[in-house]
């Protein structure tokens, strides 16, 4: 070997002074000095690795342990011991300790040349010197002379016709003309197995086009899933069946609406509708009649398919107005299902009990005379009118009606201490107006006498049938 180390450097940095006095160029040789040095001794490593000199190429300058069966210490001495060794085999000279029991062994000791076979349909028969007798797992290759239309059987020197199965058993029946098989001999079974497992897999029958085949771990398979070609639906209300089995593609409609006009609780093909539900009862946004017997009623926008509550089955929309009333409707009419109760005036006032007006405020005097209190009462229309008051004081005082400014109907005296309701029907001629006067019974101003709650009622009422001020 032609390697060498390098155990020291010529320029020592070490030995040098603290402050040695060179010159610039001197500083930069010893600075230099190192590199130079290595790059010397690599450059030699690379030379002779790179070396192709007979006895002295890179392989010899490398060292190495041989293997069990070969001499040398560098890698071209075990080199050359190898190529020594292979020589020797190519020549018929076996190293000791290259033959084992198993490669003698009767399986393999012989060696059989290919043959080429010989048919009658799908019986084949070949002949090879040297074998006297069928042994297990004995070898054979074959090359086939022709197709085969089914189940084959090989005669090996006129031993009889054995049938040939494959990896998993099953009878060998499609070989083809100049096919080259690897054949065992099972002593076991009695039949040559084709060599070679071939496919594998786990797929079955219905994962295969119908037709199709294929090999797999179970062995060979044909398959029987249907082929639909292309698939196209149009969305429907009924579901629609997907056949079993494949298709090469197809689409599905797309589904596309208004998603104002749906539901805001309903989503469709992805898409959430828009539309509010309105309640039961809903008022209407606005409303008018045309004059001529129709309401029309503008409702919110939405799907009205909430029960009222009714019992009826059906939503509710609704419009107020305080005048819809019975007594603002002839008692000959019926407007939207409402019974009219206003007698017409053609007939006169009548006293009755529904409240036309009513003033709730109260009015008190002190005068021991006649005095008048609250507001004036003037009738529009003939007829009768129900007059109603209450009166209060703490001793006892009078009160009295008046109509036209002269007292009318029955005088009534209170009792001390307590409110007393009185209420009284008066006949009226247009333009007749009603009052109430009262006379204390002190003229103390800590007991005046008070009245409240006037009202006039009528059997029919209608604007302006009684005018107070």
């Amino acid at each position: 070997m032609s390697f060498t180390t390098k155990d020291s450097f010529v320029f020592d940095f070490a030995s040098q002074v603290d402050y040695p006095n060179w010159t610039p160029a001197q500083t930069k040789q010893n600075l230099n000095a190192r590199g130079e040095e290595l790059r010397l001794a690599l450059n030699a490593v690379v030379n002779l690795l790179n070396s192709v000199n007979s006895g002295a190429t890179g392989a010899d300058n490398i060292g190495a342990t041989a293997p069990t069966g070969l001499t040398g210490e560098t890698v071209q001495a075990i080199l050359n011991s190898l190529k020594t060794a292979i020589d020797g085999v190519s020549l018929g000279a076996i190293p000791d300790g290259s033959l084992t029991d198993a490669k003698l062994s009767p399986n393999s000791k012989k060696t059989i040349p290919p043959v080429v076979t010989t048919n009658v349909g799908n019986a084949y028969s070949v002949t090879v010197t040297g074998i006297t007798a069928l042994s297990d797992m004995l070898p054979l290759c074959v090359k086939f002379n022709a197709a085969s239309t089914g189940a084959i059987t090989v005669n090996l020197n006129n031993f009889g016709a054995i049938s040939v199965v494959d990896y998993f058993g099953n009878a060998v029946t499609n070989v083809r003309t100049n096919l080259i098989a690897n054949l065992r001999y099972d002593a076991v079974n009695q039949n040559f197995q084709l060599q070679g497992k071939g496919g594998g897999g786990n797929a079955t029958k219905a994962q295969l086009l119908n037709g199709a085949t294929a090999t797999v771990d179970s062995g060979p398979i044909t398959g029987d899933m249907p082929e639909n070609g292309p698939l196209n639906y149009t969305p429907s209300a009924s579901p629609q069946i997907i056949p079993e089995g494949h298709t090469t593609g197809g689409t599905v409609a797309a589904v596309t609406f208004n998603a104002a006009k749906v539901l805001n609780d309903t989503t469709i093909a992805g898409t959430k509708g828009t539309m509010v539900n309105q309640p039961g009862t809903t008022t209407a946004n606005n409303w008018y009649a045309d004059g001529a017997g129709t309401l029309n009623h503008f409702i919110p926008y939405g799907a009205y398919l909430t029960d009222s509550g009714s019992g009826s089955g059906t939503p509710n929309v609704k419009a107020y107005d305080p005048n819809f009333i019975p007594s603002n409707i002839l008692i000959t009419a019926r407007v939207f299902g409402l019974q009219g109760t206003m007698i017409p005036f053609s007939n006169g006032l009548i006293a009755g009990s529904a409240q036309y007006l009513s003033d709730t405020t109260s009015y008190s005097s002190t005068s021991t005379s006649w005095t008048k209190v609250g507001k004036r009462y003037t009738v529009n229309y003939s007829g009768s009118i129900r007059f109603s008051f209450q009166g209060f004081q703490t001793v006892v005082g009078q009160f009295q009606v008046y109509k036209n400014g002269v007292a009318f109907g029955t005088l009534r005296n209170g009792t001390a201490g307590q409110w007393v309701a009185w209420t009284e029907d008066y006949t009226c001629n247009a333009g007749d107006y009603f009052e109430v006067y009262v006379a204390s019974g002190t003229s103390n101003a800590s007991y005046p006498i008070v009245i409240q709650y006037t009202t006039i009622s009528l059997g029919n009422m209608s604007t302006p049938a009684v005018t107070a001020v």
